[in-house]
This record gives structure tokens, sequence and C-alpha cells, in this order.
């Protein structure tokens, strides 16, 4: 596809992700907002965010087999459910809206990225990173744009399903994204590739320090509006302006983290990530009184130093298996959010329950000592000339 023939269905792309991670980054302040049990909320999370991850696998398959706009139709217009979240009657109902909007999450992220990636031969890196950037920025403002729309639309905030349905529409009368043609072939996941794959050290070690650091992460997406609450930070900032600082540094890495990897070696780069991350997570956590402006600094280098970690650690993967990109997605990305976020959330949530005074900060804190298991896998992995050196690892995956 020529340069100029991309430009508009990128920017469809880029526009759903922003929406589609701006939904899913809601329900971290509405629970706090309409004061929910975190024990009882977090178990929903749990539930809901493991059946959506799971069904990744699922939905991949659908997509290689032709369905990718029919995917990302339907997951724009589902995962808008979080827009009547004030007009559900009980947990019950939240959960549904909440299980909902995390199958339409599972369903939109395989689908849109393959076709993102697909638009060129040679330029698949810079527009994946470019569609990736509108995610990482929907999901930074979510929590603001969530709050001052409930207040300025008085709970009204249905309103917010138009730009899902416009753009739906859109898509679908104008034929704004390019048809995709059905691949043949057997997909997914095997037993003998995960048997495989963990027999492999390396690439063991990253899954490991993958699941670990993304599990405080999820975790401190969950509770941070609820800690900043507890701590008697006004609402612009404790209900959605820490999240946004959090968010914004993570996604401001995502460039220089591979540059970071290239110059100083994908062992130094997360060594390095997972224990400046460790030391400002523990900063934020112990300092209660924290001068807004320094909070804010120190959440945005707290996203920063954990938000190297994915990508560096997907990058290494790659290297070390470049033959199958498409396992080392799913077990580094998909394999292991399915465990983080539900864990992560569902576990932080229930650990409140142990506490009385400042009961999420605390819950945080013993989740927090995960990183330290980060930190030791980061420390086994090879050195810059190991690294460089490791070519036969396709083999054993073959």
């Amino acid at each position: 596809m020529s340069s100029q023939k991309i430009g508009l269905p990128l920017f469809i792309l880029w526009l759903s992700h922003f929406l589609v991670d701006f939904m899913i980054g809601v329900w971290p302040v509405y629970k706090t907002i309409a004061e929910l049990d975190l024990a009882v909320v977090g178990i929903m999370t749990a539930v809901c965010v493991m059946t959506g991850e799971g069904l990744q696998l699922l939905f991949g398959q659908m997509s290689d087999r032709g369905y990718r706009n029919t995917l990302i139709v339907l997951s724009l217009l589902c995962v808008s459910a979080p827009c009547f979240f004030p007009f559900a009657s009980g947990l019950v109902s939240l959960f549904c809206i909440l299980l909902i909007a995390s199958i339409a999450s599972g369903a939109f992220h395989p689908a849109a990225v393959s076709l993102a990636g697909s638009f060129s031969k040679t330029k698949k890196g810079i527009l994946i990173a470019i569609f990736a950037s509108g995610g990482s920025l929907g999901m930074a403002v979510s929590q603001l744009g969530y709050t001052f729309a409930l207040n300025s639309l008085g709970g009204n905030t249905w309103v917010l399903i138009l730009p899902f349905i416009l753009l739906s529409l859109s898509v679908v009368y104008f034929g704004l994204l390019p048809k995709t043609e059905k691949k043949e072939g057997r997909g997914g996941i095997s037993l003998s590739t995960l048997r495989d794959f963990f027999r492999h050290r390396e690439l063991s070690l990253l899954y490991f320090l993958q699941l670990s650091s993304q599990t405080v992460v999820w975790a401190f997406i969950f509770l941070l509006p609820d800690i900043l609450k507890a701590r008697g930070y006004e609402n612009g900032i404790a209900l959605g302006g820490g999240h946004f600082f959090y968010c914004m540094g993570g996604a401001l890495m995502i460039i220089p983290s591979g540059w970071l990897a290239d110059r100083f070696s994908y062992k130094n780069v997360l060594i390095t990530a997972c224990s400046c991350g460790a030391l400002l997570f523990y900063s934020v956590l112990f300092f209660r009184d924290l001068d807004p402006v320094f909070l804010a600094v120190a959440l945005t280098l707290l996203g920063a130093s954990i938000g190297v970690i994915n990508p560096v650690s997907v990058a290494y993967g790659y290297k070390l298996m470049p033959e199958k990109p498409g396992v080392v997605s799913a077990m580094l990305m998909g394999f292991v959010w399915i465990i983080a976020e539900g864990v992560g959330q569902g576990g932080s949530g229930l650990l409140t329950k142990l506490f009385t005074d400042d009961a999420p900060a605390k819950s945080m804190a013993i989740l927090g000592l995960a990183f330290l298991i980060a930190i030791f896998a980061g420390i086994l992995l090879p050195g810059k000339r190991e690294e460089v050196a490791e070519e036969p690892v396709t083999q054993v995956l073959a």
C-alpha cells in the first residue's frame, strides 16, 4: 500500500485505538467514584479482564481468516458499554457492562494491530508504534475525560457513545478500512509450543520478568485513584490527574526504549527499569504527603521507568526468536496479561481487606514485592555479548 493510501486507514485505526483504550481506562476511576467494595470489584475485574484477554487467541484466528474489519467495527460499538455505568442498577449490571467492554477490547486489539502492520512490509515498526500511541493517549486521558463528562453532563455519560457510533458507521458506509484477505492454515498456540517456549532459559526469564512487573502495573492502575483519594488529594488529581501523569510517562518511553536497548543492552535496560521503577513506586507509597507537583513528577517518572519494561522485553523476545514473532507476542504479551491483569487487579482488591488505614497503598506495598522477582529474572539474563551471540534460539521452537 502506498504512503498516500496509508494515511486515512492508519488515522482511523489510531482514533479507534484511542477510543477503545479510553473506555478501558474508565473502570478504575468509576469504582472509586461509586465507592464500591474493592475486594468485590477486584474479583469482578479479574474475571472480566481474564476472559477478554483469553479470548484474544480466538479473535486473533478470526482476524487471520478475513474478519478483521468486522471485529474492529463490532468491538468499537461494544467497548462503549462503560458509557452506561451510571445507569447500572447493581453489581450484576456493572459486571455485565465490564465483561462486554473487556471482550470487545480482546476482539479489537489483535485485529487492529495486525491490520496496522499489514499496511507496509518495510515500515511495520513505525506503523505499529503510531497505532500504539493512540491507545496510550486514550488511556492517559480516560479518567480525566470521563470524570469531566460525568460532572458536566449530570451523569448522562451515554452521550459519550456518539463518537463510537459515528466512527463505526463511517467505516462501514465509506469503506475507510482496506479489505483483508483470508489466510489459510492453522493458527493459535499449541501445547508443544508452550512447552518448548518454557524450556528455553532466556525466554522463560523474560516471561516471568514480564509477568511480575505487569502484575504491579495493572494493580497500580486499578488502585491509584483510591490511594490518592484516601490521602486527601483534590478530585482533579485523585480522579484522573495522577493516572494521566503515570500513563503519559509510559507513553513517552515507547520509542526511546528501543534506542536504549540497542545502546546499553536489553539486560541492563530491564534491570535499570525494574530497579528505578521499584524505587519510585515505594517512594510514592511511603511519602504520603507529597506536594501535588512532586507527585506529578514522581508518577511521570514511575510510568516512564515501568513503561520501558514491556516494549524492551518483547523486542528482546523477537530478537531471540525472529522466525516466530506470533509466539513471542502471544507469550510475552497475551499470556502475560491474562494472568497479570487478573492477579494484579483481583489480588490488590482482596489485599485491601487486610487493612483499615491507607488500605489501597498497603495492598500495593505487598504486591510491589513482585519487583524483586523481575529484578532477579533480569540479573539472570545474558549480557550484551551473549545477546549478540544468541543465534540458535529459533531452533528450540522450530
